[in-house]
């Protein structure tokens, strides 16, 4: 009499190493990535015909309104622009920045003004002003 043995293989993926590999993937672009915070505002930029790419600076000033101006991501006031400016370069040198600013189309000529005589007077000279493309090419 001939018995059936009952015993089979049974094929098994291990799961382990699959988990490792795409945790390290994970990791690798987690580092790598770099996220710009930009605050989210609704704005209105100014057109221009000869507008250039620029490179990102360290130092962002973008202003709304006189009592809502952002130096990076903190939310300041003309009065207070100074310090905040201050807050963002502390340790550094100052000729080491380059700023970008961007403001809302409808925002005063006097803010304008106002923040890059702050920005100057902070040894910041570099400065660049964020705008929409327009579409036409002189």
């Amino acid at each position: 009499m001939k018995f059936e043995r009952r015993l089979t293989k049974k094929a098994k993926v291990d799961m382990t190493p699959l988990v490792d590999v795409l945790f390290m993937l994970l990791l690798f672009f987690m580092l790598t990535s770099v996220f710009k915070m930009v605050p989210g505002i609704s704005m209105k930029l100014p057109t221009s015909t000869t507008n250039q790419t620029v490179s990102l600076s360290r130092l962002q000033v973008v202003a709304v309104s006189e009592s809502e101006i952002y130096v990076n991501s903190t939310k300041t006031g003309i009065d207070g622009l100074d310090a905040a400016i201050k807050a963002a370069i502390a340790g550094k040198k100052p000729s080491d920045f380059s700023a970008t600013f961007q403001g809302d189309k409808t925002a005063p000529y006097q803010l304008v003004v106002s923040v890059l005589d702050a920005l100057r007077m902070n040894g910041i000279e570099g400065v660049s002003l964020i705008t929409s493309a327009s579409g036409k090419k002189p």
